[in-house]
């Protein structure tokens, strides 16, 4: 197979797909400001009008900005993960059959970097959206510890699982960088 036809197959996947999948995060991402400024403005006039009478507790309060803060970090590295993985000529040249990944270029370590951020950030995210969930199932079942035994159990479950697997996944990366500084 030829160099230019994998380079237009190369090409043809970005346009085809890449480029669509990125359109529509962005798209999805400007709802979700919105929904979040409509949160704002609702907060805004919900604390105007019960000043005295707030009972809602912190956690509420500081939860969901601060979730915005964590899925707005997600989309920055995600895209540049993405922009240093097209970037890398590496990636282009084990695409095509040139070379393998023992001398990778720094666009490909800036890929792997951004793509760890963006994974750790998501997991944060998740994990602090499980829990205001958790905490809620709790206030809205009166205080209940009954209700909220077997989702703590799958949560932490869940957490367990994932940390596990991100743990391969970052000594994998770590012995492909050692792996790659050796002569």
């Amino acid at each position: 197979m030829s160099t230019h036809l994998l380079a237009s197959n190369y090409l043809k996947f970005i346009a085809g797909t890449i480029v669509p999948c990125t359109i529509a995060t962005f798209f999805l991402y400007g709802f979700y400001s919105l929904l979040f400024c409509i949160y704002i403005q609702q907060q805004l006039g919900y604390n105007r009008s019960q000043i005295r009478n707030n009972h809602r507790p912190i956690f509420f309060r500081i939860s969901i900005p601060a979730l915005f803060l964590l899925i707005t970090l997600h989309v920055i590295f995600a895209t540049v993960s993405l922009y240093e993985q097209l970037k890398s000529q590496t990636l282009m040249d084990w695409v095509s059959g040139k070379q393998s990944l023992t001398e990778p270029d720094a666009h490909y370590f800036g890929f792997w970097s951004f793509n760890l951020a963006a994974a750790a950030v998501l997991t944060v995210a998740g994990t602090m959206a499980d829990a205001l969930l958790l905490y809620r199932t709790y206030t809205l079942w009166d205080r209940r510890v009954s209700v909220v035994i077997a989702p703590t159990i799958l949560i932490l479950s869940g957490i367990g699982l994932s940390e596990r697997s991100g743990r391969k996944c970052i000594l994998n990366i770590c012995s492909q960088v050692l792996a790659c500084m050796q002569p």
